[in-house]
């Protein structure tokens, strides 16, 4: 598997009945830009931000203590029960020099049926010098006739530190096995000058989903990515930690490789339930953390 979709915005509830038909007959235009500013007292701040509907954003919260007292953590939500057919969403962020940022979602997105046409959300990020970058959204749930397309494309400094984190599982709600029609997404990672380090690339039919037979991921319903960037980290000896604290199980198959230069690491997670995906893809933010900025991060309540 591959590192998949990042998605800013969360399930809400529904709009009444004839606003719900007119979004999937129109789709949406949406657009969230965000600026992440470090003040005087190394508290990260929001700066310019703008969103339009479906989006929403909270307010920034402060969680962590020591060395990231002042990284801000970013709930990030939407207006709207899900993404539609024909939705087009964008979102940009720019995180300036030495500020840190934890992008997250309130709760899972759901990707309702492509009735009139595919659902597109594309994200860009630039992280400056020293910057801090970490986007994890919760799991993205995908419904039958679901048609998703998604790009990231996350720019930054040689030293800053980034990492992205993606999941998804398919989930019929009526109980008849249905599939979602085809999940598809492009995380690109590279330099301010635009040189790539790496270009992740991930596409996948829901019946091939359903039929078991994509690689090893046959018999896993949930399926989990990582992509991490780092700087003056020791990348072999952060890959020995999570292959050792990052246990598998009988629910659960974890692999991680490096991205090329000891410039970071990839992982992928394959579970049998979301509570050992979502325990796997934590304990590998916890270890990432404390290997940026020497101290784990607290826990988000959701």
């Amino acid at each position: 598997m591959t590192v998949s979709s990042m998605t800013f915005y969360s399930q809400m509830p529904d709009a009444s009945h004839s606003a719900l038909e007119h979004r999937q007959a129109t789709g949406s235009r949406g657009r969230l830009e965000l600026e992440f500013l470090r003040d005087a007292r190394g508290i990260t701040r929001l700066g310019r931000q703008y969103s339009s509907y479906p989006f929403h954003i909270c307010r920034p919260f402060h969680l962590d203590d020591g060395p990231s007292e002042g990284l801000a953590t970013v709930y990030t939500q939407s207006c709207s029960g899900g993404l539609y057919g024909l939705d087009r969403l964008f979102t940009n962020a720019s995180v300036r020099e030495r500020a840190q940022v934890h992008l997250t979602t309130q709760a899972s997105t759901v990707v309702h049926r492509a009735t009139d046409g595919v659902t597109e959300q594309s994200s860009g990020i630039i992280a400056g010098e020293e910057a801090l970058v970490e986007l994890f959204p919760d799991t993205t749930i995908l419904f039958p006739g679901a048609n998703l397309k998604s790009s990231v494309r996350l720019s930054l400094a040689d030293t800053a530190n980034a990492i992205i984190f993606d999941s998804f599982l398919a989930h019929d709600y009526n109980g008849e096995d249905r599939v979602f029609d085809l999940y598809e997404n492009t995380i690109t990672l590279s330099r301010l000058d635009g040189e790539p380090i790496a270009i992740d690339r991930f596409r996948v039919t829901g019946n091939e989903f359903k039929s078991g037979g994509v690689g090893v991921a046959g018999g896993y319903v949930c399926h989990g990515s990582v992509l991490a960037a780092t700087s003056g980290v020791d990348v072999e000896s952060l890959v020995g930690r999570l292959r050792s604290s990052v246990n598998a199980t009988g629910q659960c198959t974890i692999g991680f490789s490096r991205l090329p230069r000891r410039s970071g690491f990839t992982a992928r997670v394959l579970a049998s339930d979301a509570v050992p995906m979502r325990a796997a893809l934590l304990a590998i933010w916890r270890q990432f953390r404390l290997a940026v900025v020497g101290r784990e991060p607290r826990p988000r309540r959701k």
